[in-house]
């Protein structure tokens, strides 16, 4: 957001409206960051995601070629 556009109102100060405009800029920065962060996160989800589903489909295709000790006969 241009700062400079913004109109100070007629009720407020000087010092009121700096400080005002600081704040937005300090809550600005501080969106930005956190929005980063989450964008990261997001990501580091989505590999992990990912990975799990792999090693799902891994243990699956494992699972399958494993032979129940039931169904065999045994030998005497």
């Amino acid at each position: 957001m241009d700062q400079s556009k913004l109109k100070k109102p007629a009720h407020l100060g000087d010092e009121t409206w700096q400080q005002h405009l600081e704040w937005m800029s300090v809550m600005g920065k501080q969106v930005e960051e956190n929005f980063a962060r989450h964008c990261s996160r997001v990501e580091e989800d989505a590999n992990r995601n990912r990975a799990l589903r792999q090693r799902h489909e891994q243990v699956l295709q494992a699972e399958r070629r494993i032979r129940s000790l039931f169904s065999m006969q045994l030998r005497p």
